[in-house]
């Protein structure tokens, strides 16, 4: 194989001038496309060489016979910096060949997949400003296809004045699942006067959108970007069924929203009331997988009474020990801990510790599964030396159960860290015994 250059063919009987000429080829296109391309020519020249193997990813340049043709041209037009064949010399700049390159493969799929032009055309905002014209269908229905979605994606921020024709097709936009992108994108592109006639589209439909796969983020959206006025009419839609969309997978989202957004004292009040004043709803809420995250969310805000409320529903019935040891109820009792201060904590406090004996509920958490962690909570919010020596004393107790069990090997760390290591290494020693 002597002889062969950098190129990949050999020189023999080849003259040096079209030897460099196709080597500048190369080095200016720099892709595998191209040198294969060159290779296959200096076949047909010499006729004497082996036929050129195509190397992986080729396909992608080479795999449809238009590509072929595109590639073919872009290696021997004269057009704007390209390589002629009859000019040795190389005009095209590296950067320019690799978009040259990179943009057959884009244009190609494009035209394949979309009858309307490359959303990368000169004249696209003019063919999107008149597309109702040349579609058969309106820009509402175009944006709940595929092409149309990605197209209108990358439109909307540059020709807002698009938005006009989106209206009147917002339910059908929310419940699409590329619908549902524009729509999230024309409410925050549009001015508050559009973002009022779009969302109106939505009157009575609050309910059923927030419990829908893909309408539930168009309702999120429109709680981020609208004022907190606009939202009114959302607020009373969902009051009257607040407890099945609070409980819905989809629907919680939504409520999590406005508890971030809205005025609790004012624009939520009645729906707080719906979902806190009854104390089995809310002990429904607690413990459910989607329920106990909207009522973290509400204590997150640190209000003082929906803190005491939710308390005093877990306390009620006496069997705080079963919210502790439930999945999901132990996230909201957590959260609890964390951000109830004054009575509400110290009734949780007692609750759990108690102020003598040796069995309070404490004692039979510490080594349940979600139970560990509050636990751990307890032992983190402790303040007055009363409080951490009775934990010290019921830790100690229960030292030799603690340091057999994984989950109490994780209370062990945190009393440790609380405390320092004097019990816990007591405690320690006695469990390894």
């Amino acid at each position: 194989m002597a002889g062969i250059p950098v190129l990949g063919f050999p020189t023999t009987g080849m003259p040096v001038s079209n030897m460099l000429d196709w080597e500048m080829k190369a080095a200016a296109l720099e892709s595998w496309a191209a040198w294969g391309k060159a290779f296959q020519e200096a076949q047909k020249m010499t006729c004497a060489y082996p036929a050129f193997r195509e190397p992986p990813g080729l396909e992608r340049f080479t795999g449809k016979p238009s590509m072929k043709l595109e590639l073919s041209s872009l290696l021997s037009s004269d057009e704007d910096g390209s390589v002629s064949s009859a000019n040795p010399s190389p005009r095209l700049s590296r950067k320019a060949a690799q978009r040259s390159i990179s943009s057959i493969s884009t244009s190609s799929a494009s035209a394949r997949s979309s009858p309307f032009p490359s959303p990368t055309s000169r004249d696209k905002p003019q063919i999107l400003g008149k597309i109702s014209d040349s579609l058969a269908t309106p820009l509402g229905a175009f944006a709940c296809q595929a092409n149309g979605s990605a197209t209108l994606l990358e439109l909307l921020p540059k020709e807002p004045e698009l938005i006009l024709q989106l209206k009147g097709y917002m339910p059908k936009m929310v419940l699409d699942k590329h619908g549902c992108w524009v729509a999230q994108l024309a409410l925050e592109v549009a001015n508050f006067e559009l973002q009022l006639q779009l969302v109106s589209e939505l009157r009575g439909r609050i309910s059923s959108c927030s419990q829908h796969m893909q309408g539930n983020f168009v309702l999120q959206k429109m709680v981020e970007v609208l004022k907190p006025s606009a939202l009114n009419f959302v607020i009373e839609e969902l009051e009257d069924k607040i407890m099945d969309v609070a409980t819905h997978v989809y629907g919680c989202r939504v409520v999590q929203r406005l508890f971030e957004h809205c005025c609790h004292e004012t624009q939520l009040c009645s729906l707080l009331a719906a979902m806190l004043d009854c104390p089995m709803k809310l002990r429904k809420l607690i413990s459910n997988a989607h329920g106990c995250n909207v009522i973290r969310a509400l204590l997150t805000r640190g209000r003082t009474d929906p803190v005491k409320k939710v308390v005093d529903a877990m306390l009620e019935e006496g069997k705080v020990i079963n919210f502790a040891k439930n999945r999901h109820s132990s996230l909201v009792l957590e959260k609890c801990l964390e951000v109830c201060e004054g009575e509400s904590r110290d009734r949780l406090w007692q609750a759990f510790i108690g102020e003598d004996g040796t069995s309070p509920p404490f004692m039979q958490i510490m080594l349940d599964r979600f139970g560990n962690y509050i636990a751990q909570r307890l032992i983190n919010i402790s303040k007055s030396e009363a409080e951490m020596q009775r934990l010290q004393e019921l830790l100690q107790a229960a030292g030799p159960k603690l340091g057999k069990s994984p989950n109490g090997k994780h209370i062990i760390a945190a009393a440790e860290k609380k405390f320092g290591n004097c019990p816990m290494k007591m405690a320690g020693r006695n469990g390894k015994n």
